[in-house]
C-alpha cells in the first residue's frame, strides 16, 4: 500500500494501528540458585553442595559455596543462610549485608562491602568475578549518591569505582559506536543512542501536520540502544541472507523490495552471526534517534529549504542513493529523512492508537505496519521527524527499507 492510501486510512481511523503490545519481558538475572542454570554451573554447584554436605565443617569449601551463591549463582540470601560462627570476621560481618538490599545500605556499609567485594572478585574464579565487581560497583554509586561532600572519603570511593571499571571493561559504559561483522568482510556501523526522554509526535500548529501525529506526548526511553548509522545496505543484506530484492542494484544503496517480514527475518539471521539482538526499531525509539535532541520539524531545524542537504526526496531526487552522501543528525544517523521510507517493530507507540467502529486494520487478515521517514520520491512534508505512513507487512517497494537497532547488553546485576 503506497502512502497515499495508508494516510487516508489513519486519518479515517484516527489512526488505528495499536500494533501489538510491547516486546515481551527479559527474564530477570536475579533468579535463585536453582532456576535457569546452564548444565555445567548446575554441576558444579551441585558439587560444591555435596561436599559441604559431607563435611559441613570445612571452612574452605564453605567459603567457597558463599562466594559463588554471591558472584556466579546470585544468590545472596542462600550465601547469608550458610554463614557460621567459625567462618573469618569479614565474611560473618559482609554476607549478611550483601543479602540487603544495596538501597538500603548506609555510607559506611556501602563503602566497607564495596571493598570487600573487589577483594573478593580478585581471587574468585572468572564465572564469579564479573558479578562480584557489579557488586562492588553497584555500593560505589551508591555510597555516592549518598555522600554528598567533596571530600577525601568520596575521592577514594570515586579512584575505586575507576579501578572497578578499568577491571571489569564491560560493567561500564557502553561505546559510542560499534561495528559488528555480518560475514564476508561486511560490517554494520552503529550509534548508541542514550536512555532519555522526549517529544513524540508533531504539534498542530506544525507546518505538515497530520491529526495521526499526536497527541504530542513525552516518552521515556529506559534504556540506551544501538541502531544503525545508515539503513541496511544491499551489501549488509546480502552478506546476512545471501539475496537481495532490489530493483536498482548497487552495494552501498539501501535494500529495498523488502518486506517488513523480510527485514524480521534479516534481523534473526543477523542475530545469529553475531550473537548480538538485532531487531527493528519502535516508533518511539525511531523518532528519538532521528530527533537526536531536536524539537523541530526535521532534526535541523524546521526550513526545508535545507533539507537537501540532508536527505535525498522530491526536492532533490533522482532515485535512491548510496547512503551517508547527505548530512548525518547530530547523534551521526544518516538519510533518517528520505531515500527511504523505514520499517519499525510492532509497538504502537502513541496513546491515541483506538480503533474507530468505521475501519478494523486486521480486517481480512491484514495487519498493518508502521514506516517512517520518507522517501526519495516523496514532498518533504512527508519526511518530518514526526511524519508516518502505513502498509502491509508482507508488502515490499522499491522506496521501502529499513535500519536495524541492536539492544545494548543488560547490565550485569548484583
Amino acid at each position: 500500500m503506497r502512502r497515499s492510501t495508508a494516510n487516508v486510512l489513519l486519518q479515517t481511523a484516527a489512526l488505528c494501528l495499536s500494533v501489538c503490545a510491547a516486546a515481551s519481558a527479559r527474564a530477570q538475572s536475579g533468579k535463585t540458585a536453582q532456576s535457569g542454570l546452564a548444565p555445567e554451573a548446575a554441576a558444579r554447584l551441585a558439587a560444591m553442595k555435596a561436599a559441604l554436605a559431607a563435611n559441613p565443617k570445612d571452612i574452605n569449601t564453605r567459603t567457597k559455596l558463599i562466594v559463588a551463591y554471591l558472584g556466579e549463582f546470585k544468590d545472596p540470601a542462600e550465601a547469608a543462610r550458610l554463614v557460621t560462627p567459625d567462618l573469618n570476621e569479614d565474611l560473618r560481618k559482609f554476607v549478611p549485608l550483601a543479602a540487603r538490599p544495596v538501597d538500603k545500605l548506609d555510607e559506611r556499609a556501602c563503602m566497607e562491602l564495596a571493598s570487600w567485594y573487589a577483594e573478593q572478585a580478585g581471587k574468585a574464579p572468572p564465572a564469579s568475578q564479573v558479578i562480584l565487581f557489579a557488586r562492588a560497583k553497584a555500593c560505589c554509586e551508591r555510597f555516592l549518591t549518598l555522600h554528598a561532600a567533596g571530600d577525601a572519603t568520596r575521592l577514594k570511593v570515586s579512584m575505586l569505582l575507576d579501578e572497578i571499571i578499568k577491571k571489569a571493561p564491560d560493567l561500564g559504559p557502553p561505546p559510542r559506536t560499534l561495528a559488528l561483522d555480518l560475514g564476508r568482510g561486511v560490517k554494520i556501523p552503529l550509534v548508541l543512542a542514550p536512555a532519555g526522554k522526549f517529544l513524540i509526535g508533531s504539534p498542530k500548529n506544525e507546518k505538515g501536520h497530520q491529526p495521526y501525529e499526536g497527541p504530542q506526548h513525552e516518552v521515556t526511553i529506559a534504556r540506551p540502544f544501538y541502531i544503525g548509522a545508515c539503513e541496511v545496505t544491499q551489501e549488509q543484506y546480502a552478506a546476512v541472507t545471501g539475496t537481495n530484492p532490489s530493483k536498482g542494484r548497487a552495494r552501498q544503496k539501501p535494500v529495498e523490495m523488502v518486506s517488513w517480514n523480510a527485514a524480521i527475518e534479516f534481523c534473526r539471521k543477523a542475530s545469529a552471526k553475531t550473537n548480538r539482538t538485532f531487531r527493528l526499531p519502535t516508533e518511539a525509539e525511531w523518532e528519538y534517534a532521528c530527533r537526536a535532541g531536536s524539537k523541530t520539524r526535521f532534526f535541523f531545524g524546521d526550513d526545508e529549504k535545507d533539507l537537501k542537504n540532508y536527505a535525498w526526496y522530491d526536492g532533490n531526487r533522482s532515485g535512491i542513493h548510496p547512503v551517508a552522501q547527505r548530512k548525518p543528525n547530530s547523534w551521526g544517523l544518516y538519510d533518517t529523512h528520505g531515500n527511504v521510507s523505514e520499517w519499525c517493530a510492532a509497538e504502537g507507540q502513541y496513546e491515541i492508537y483506538t480503533l474507530s467502529k468505521s475501519f478494523d486494520p486486521r480486517r481480512a487478515g491484514y495487519v498493518y505496519r508502521i514506516m517512517r521517514g520518507g522517501c526519495w520520491h516523496e514532498p518533504a512534508a512527508n519526511c518530518r521527524s514526526a511524519s508516518r505512513a502505513i502498509t502491509s507487512p508482507d508488502r515490499g517497494n522499491d522506496d521501502t527499507g529499513f535500519r536495524v537497532v541492536v539492544d545494548v547488553p543488560e547490565p550485569v546485576l548484583p
